[in-house]
């Protein structure tokens, strides 16, 4: 386990994780993305607000996504939230 640490992307993933435990616990809300302080609430939100992949959404409110661990997660909210209310992932212009 000391040696799988050592990696500094392996401790920040260790971290997330490590705090959304903690959040859920005490019933707070999650973040996705601990680069940038992105919660799941504001991801919903935003889902319905701008098109596009996580990175579209990120780059849109000013803040470009840093390390990139947290897309996956944050492209399965954004389309969970549009799915919920039948919004194309990309809007045709």
């Amino acid at each position: 386990m000391a040696g799988y640490l050592r990696s500094g992307a392996n401790r920040d993933l260790l971290k997330i994780i490590l705090i959304n435990i903690y959040n859920v616990l005490k019933g707070s809300p999650m973040y996705v993305c601990i680069c940038n302080a992105i919660r799941e609430k504001e991801l919903r939100k935003l889902a319905c607000q701008i098109p596009g992949n996580a990175e579209d959404v990120y780059t849109a409110i000013g803040t470009p996504p840093q390390c990139g661990q947290c897309l996956d997660q944050a492209e399965a909210i954004l389309n969970d939230a549009r799915a919920a209310k039948n919004i194309p992932a990309c809007i045709p212009h």
